[in-house]
């Protein structure tokens, strides 16, 4: 059987690999939550003018219906609420 001190010296070598094991998992994590942000910031920029767009098309419908339900109320004001 091992001295005490030979018992001492596995378990902190275990406990160190163990550690370079985490901050290898670590060093790889973080490269690919660099890698997912560079693609959600292409993404981003590839929707933009798709949202735009859209924007400005409910804007267009929202004026169109607040246009036909002002002409059932014999052409009262009608402003339809929400979020633009």
């Amino acid at each position: 059987m091992f001295p005490p001190c030979h018992r001492y010296v596995d378990r902190l070598r275990d406990s160190l690999r163990q550690t370079l094991t985490l901050a290898d998992k670590m060093v790889f994590y973080e490269k690919e939550m660099v890698s997912r942000r560079y693609a959600a910031i292409e993404e981003e920029q590839e929707l933009h003018p798709r949202v735009a767009f859209m924007v400005k098309r409910t804007k267009e419908m929202q004026k169109q219906m607040e246009k036909e339900i002002s002409k059932k109320y014999k052409d009262r004001p009608v402003n339809i609420m929400g979020k633009n």
